[in-house]
């Protein structure tokens, strides 16, 4: 395929595809042809190939393979816009809107330019563009002799291409494009001109610019010489858009500040009518929904590549309803106190839900400063200027000096100080209460949040019932989740539910210690190592017996003996320690393993894996997880195979909680009556 061989007889149906029609917000329609799957598959293996040709478009051309394009050139408007405000003459700002721009250009041009700057892959291109392909769309075929196809992988680098050329002749202090997305901005004089040469050259490319959709913006210098320049472009062009600052958008972001408001407020209008269908689904598939397709997800373009920090309101009252949503959800009471940690990275004991009130500062931040030097080609472009109003912000809120000019493009280094500042005021809340101290120790670890990142499919055995899912949440963020009363063993049950991971009655231990082991022998199989669970005869002369052994070699020689143990963080006996130091539960009870089974003999490597109930693995345990994940990578291939098992293992470990608490109530009569009472009979020959 690459080398252009395929026989011309399949060629019609091997590059056709399938065509599906969407309607745009104007009424008209998108067609979006999705190719065959070896099609898709050698099209996105030549634009890995050819991404470097992105040094060519830049910095006009910002659709193909640039980073942070999209970014650099909505700042690069609005610095343009906020530089034109203040100058004594007029400047022009014009939004072009390409009509139907993929489906309508000369497939010769496509030719010809891939000739140009990809002569290895001509032939390839040539029999995609080169003759007539066949679209479906239902029982229709139509045959493609135009364009390109919307929905091939090879497309916006083959259009960036053919029609780069014209807009690098044009005067304008600023000429920008993201794939049909243009834009200039300058003297009113070049811009006109600009406006008609590109007409013609688009002309020849068979593309035609859609006036009708086109916005022209006039900044700067007085009302009159504003309204002259209006009166000049509205002649020429009578169907231009002239919109107001407040409802100036540019690919998909809102220019100006006062246009920012009104973005808010509609994309919060979305998100609270999506939120409410997130009841119809099983609450752990809605929690990851939650976390992963809405919240901060909806927002984060729009918070790094507009002022969104200066409308705290209307970020606020976003948060409100993620915060509601959340607390339908889980079935959690989110009070503003619980939500603050809520709202914090998983990390640091969070759910991963991040407050959009608290990340709009850094994001702008970090967008601004690491596509400046891009944008600096765009126009000329100075971030310690652009950014003035937002670093002083940021100064104010964390007390610190602006990181170093190199670490600015970086999000988290923007974040991490203010997220550190939450995490102080968590500890200075919970004082002197060892038990609210352990229980923020315990969940700031990757481990006991793993959880939270692994795929809530039933078929994977990931998905927690709905009263787990409000027990584990409850537990992460020391909310109450039951009402406070006796526990079957006579003790008192208190409302977070801590009486119950460590109960002589719970019924979340035994199983949750068969689970573990059945992850570590399910584990080796993938490895490649036979195992066997508490072997006998390792010990023939006391009554100890490990949980498991493998029949193989583990290391130079010797065999694998494990033991696993899980012990509660919140115990009246490892309490003091766990409110000190997060993991210090499981290490000691390792270190009690190794010593318990120190006389194992030299055949057998043995290893004591530890494990909390609200804390971290100990450190054998970690080292022995880690060594698991490296040998199923090295048999399977598998990258992520550590990070499935701890997400595996945290599953586990979130189950045995929910079942411990739910526990300690007492058992209830059921309703086995019923069911007397609507069976049939019984025959005389059953």
């Amino acid at each position: 395929m690459l080398k252009g061989a395929v026989p011309h007889d399949i060629t019609p149906m091997l590059y056709g595809a399938n065509l599906f029609a969407y309607k745009k917000k104007d009424s008209g329609i998108r067609p979006i042809a999705v190719g065959t799957s070896l099609r898709r598959v050698f099209c996105r293996i030549v634009t890995f190939r050819l991404r470097h040709l992105n040094k060519k478009l830049q910095p006009i051309q910002l659709g193909f393979a640039t980073k942070g394009g999209v970014e650099a050139a909505v700042h690069a408007a609005r610095s343009f816009i906020e530089d034109a405000a203040i100058l004594d003459k007029p400047q022009v700002f014009l939004k072009l809107d390409v009509k139907n721009a993929f489906n309508s250009l000369d497939q010769n041009y496509i030719l010809k330019s891939a000739e140009e700057f990809m002569p290895e892959y001509y032939k390839f291109v040539w029999q995609c563009y080169g003759e007539p392909s066949i679209l479906l769309h239902g029982k229709y075929s139509v045959s493609s002799q135009a364009g390109i196809q919307q929905g091939d992988p090879l497309g916006p680098l083959l259009y960036c291409l053919a029609t780069t050329g014209p807009h690098k002749r044009l005067k304008s202090k600023l000429k920008e494009c993201f794939l049909d997305n243009d834009a200039l901005g300058g003297d009113p004089e070049d811009v006109f001109d600009d406006l008609r040469s590109l007409q013609e050259a688009l002309r020849v490319h068979w593309l035609t610019l859609n006036i009708a959709k086109c916005e022209l913006m006039v900044i700067g210098g007085s009302e009159k010489e504003r309204q002259t320049v209006y009166g000049a472009f509205l002649h020429a062009y009578p169907d231009l858009l002239c919109p107001q600052l407040k409802d100036l958008h540019y690919l998909g972001a809102p220019i100006h500040d006062d246009a920012v408001a009104g973005a808010l407020v509609s994309v919060t209008e979305v998100i609270a009518r999506m939120t409410k269908r997130l009841n119809l689904i099983p609450a752990h598939q809605a929690l990851y929904l939650l976390r992963c397709s809405m919240g901060t997800v909806k927002l984060i373009y729009k918070l790094r590549a507009s002022r969104c920090y200066q409308q705290k309101a209307l970020l606020k009252a976003f948060d409100d309803i993620i915060r509601q949503s959340l607390t339908s959800i889980t079935n959690v009471n989110i009070t503003e106190g619980i939500w603050m940690q809520a709202s914090l990275p998983i990390i640091e004991g969070g759910l991963g839900i991040r407050s959009v009130e608290t990340l709009a500062l850094p994001a702008f931040l970090a967008s601004a400063y690491s596509v400046a030097p891009l944008t600096s080609e765009i126009i000329e472009f100075q971030p310690q200027i652009y950014c003035r109003d937002a670093a002083a912000e940021w100064q104010e809120v964390t007390q610190l000096d602006l990181p170093h000019h190199d670490a600015r493009p970086v999000q988290k280094v923007w974040d991490n100080p203010i997220v550190q500042n939450t995490v102080e005021r968590l500890r200075t809340v919970a004082g002197n209460d060892i038990s609210e101290q352990a229980r923020l120790n315990g969940v700031s670890t990757k481990e006991n949040g793993a959880w939270l990142g692994a795929l809530p499919a039933a078929s994977l055995g990931n998905l927690l019932t709905d009263s787990a899912v409000r027990i584990v949440v409850g537990l992460r963020l020391g909310a109450p989740i039951i009402t406070p009363h006796r526990c079957v063993c006579g003790e008192w049950a208190d409302a977070r539910g801590y009486h119950g991971l460590s109960c002589k009655k719970s019924r979340g231990r035994i199983p949750t210690h068969k689970c573990l082991n059945a992850i570590v022998k399910r584990s080796l199989a993938l490895a490649g190592f036979e195992r066997e669970l508490e072997p006998q005869g390792i010990f023939p002369t006391d009554s100890k017996r490990l949980d498991g052994v493998t029949l193989t070699p583990w290391e130079r020689g010797r065999m694998l003996a494990w033991d696993a143990t899980c012990v509660n963080t919140m115990a009246i006996s490892h309490i003091v320690a766990t409110s000190t130091r997060a993991g210090a539960a499981a290490a000691q009870a390792e270190q009690g393993k190794i010593e318990k089974y120190r006389d194992i003999g030299q055949d057998y490597l043995f290893r004591a894996l530890g494990f909390e109930t609200l804390g971290p693995p100990g450190p054998e345990a970690v080292r022995t997880i880690t060594e698991f994940g490296q040998k199923i990578r090295q048999e399977t291939g598998e990258k992520r195979a550590t990070e499935y098992l701890r997400q595996r293992i945290s599953i586990e470990m979130q189950r045995g909680n929910a079942a411990s608490i739910m526990g300690t109530a007492p058992m209830g009569a059921n309703l086995d009556q019923i069911f007397c009472v609507i069976r049939p009979p019984l025959s005389i020959d059953a």
